[in-house]
């Protein structure tokens, strides 16, 4: 999984299309070395309203299993969702 994740960053990092901050968060089975996921869990903290759309179609066409969350900073905040779900950074 750990190759897929590495995927799943360079292709969110060297897209130029993608402007403005974001920040990608692994969680879920794929994260824990236990486990045998069928896809890979994955919140997205964006922040402009056009960004989801976007990756969304970057990370389909890489044909992996994936399962998107989308968070504005602030949802993010107040959901603690990071935290919650134990969250694994995906540096770029």
């Amino acid at each position: 999984m750990i190759t897929a994740f590495n995927l799943i960053r360079e292709t969110l990092h060297h897209n130029s299309d993608i402007t403005g901050p974001i920040s990608a968060f692994a969680f879920g089975s794929a994260t824990r070395p236990d486990t045998k996921p069928n896809d890979m869990d994955l919140l997205i903290v964006y922040h402009e309203a056009w960004q989801p759309e976007l990756i969304r179609q970057l990370l389909r066409d890489i044909h992996l299993p994936i399962h998107l969350i989308f968070m504005l900073p602030d949802e993010q905040i107040e959901t603690n969702f990071i935290a919650l779900q134990e969250c694994i950074a995906l540096e770029f």
